[in-house]
């Protein structure tokens, strides 16, 4: 059975994304691996599939993880998708994701990082990730 990633793990990496970010379980990376080649076989790109399926002109949209790392049962793991056209010092601004967290959140303890650029599979479209603690 493989381990799931605890709170506790999670917590020194607020906003401090790891190097080698927690991975996902072996039935997850296969939905993953799957869910790429089909939209390889469409010619779409995922910054493309991405931006239409949840901004499609809006600032931002919290999804739940489709592919979520392997976590302990308490942890729901969710993406705070950005708007490509967001400005970096925006995009990069913690006072204002915690406040764009807090108030679809309310009174809910969170992780979030963004992946440094050599873990980012989506790099043109500007996302967090985020756990919530149930």
């Amino acid at each position: 059975m493989e381990a799931k990633y605890s709170w506790l793990e999670l917590k020194p990496f607020h906003y401090n994304a790891p190097i080698n970010p927690p991975i996902r379980s072996q039935e997850y990376l296969n939905k993953y691996i799957e869910h790429k080649k089909q939209l390889k076989l469409l010619n779409i790109s995922m910054a493309d599939y991405i931006y239409k399926k949840y901004l499609n002109g809006k600032k931002y949209k919290f999804t739940l993880n489709n592919f979520p790392y392997n976590l302990a049962d308490h942890i729901q793991h969710y993406i705070l998708w950005l708007d490509p056209k967001t400005k970096k010092n925006k995009i990069n601004d913690r006072f204002w994701i915690d406040k764009i967290i807090t108030i679809s959140f309310p009174n809910k303890e969170y992780i979030c990082w963004q992946n440094i650029k050599n873990n980012q599979s989506i790099p043109h479209i500007p996302h967090y990730q985020l756990f919530i603690k149930k």
